[in-house]
Order: C-alpha cells, then structure tokens, then sequence
C-alpha cells in the first residue's frame, strides 16, 4: 500500500507540472506569435486534409478508423485493468503531451 501512496503522489506532482508547462507556453505562445502565422498554419492543414466532396469535411479512410477504433479499444482494456495510479500517471503525461503540442514546443 505505501507504494501505491507514492504512484499518486507522482501523479498530482506530474499533473501540477504540466498544467505550469501549459500555461507557460501558452502565454509564452500568445505573446509570440502573430495571428499572420497562425493563419498560414491553418491553411497548411486545411490543404494536408483529405476532403469528402459531398460534406467538405476532412475524413479519415475505413482501414485508419478501423485501426484507431482497434487501437482505442485495446488501450482501454489495458487501463481498465492497470489500476488507478497507473491511469493518473498516464494522465498527467498525456496533458503534459497535449499542453506542449498545443504551445507548439515540439516543433523543430
């Protein structure tokens, strides 16, 4: 039990740190970078979309989205049955993921 403790004390310290990563980068972000630039990466992902002609719609092909659904579905298993410490640690890492992405710190 008292390693169990630990797992959810890493993940509340995990999640405290990538919500601080967010909003540094975000407000970082926002004091950077021109609403020009934002608009040329949209366009670049507008023209990267594969487009349904009917709806304009950007659609995933049916083999992708039976292979996310099979991905998404396996992995929800393997959560339902690691636990709860797992789960938050995955959790946090997943904001920290999500927060540094939408910053754009991964860029190269």
């Amino acid at each position: 039990m008292a390693d169990m403790h630990w797992v959810v004390v890493s993940g509340i310290a995990l999640s405290w740190l990538c919500f601080a990563v967010y909003a540094i980068q975000t407000l970082a972000a926002i004091a950077r970078k021109p609403l020009r630039e934002a608009r040329a990466i949209v366009e670049r992902a507008r023209a990267a979309a594969v487009r349904d002609d009917r709806s304009g719609l950007a659609l995933p092909s049916l083999p992708e989205l039976t292979a996310l659904m099979d991905a998404m579905a396996r992995l929800i298993d393997s959560f339902a049955k690691a636990g709860p410490g797992l789960a938050a640690i995955a959790a946090s890492v997943l904001f920290l993921l999500i927060a540094a992405i939408g910053a754009g710190a991964l860029r190269p």
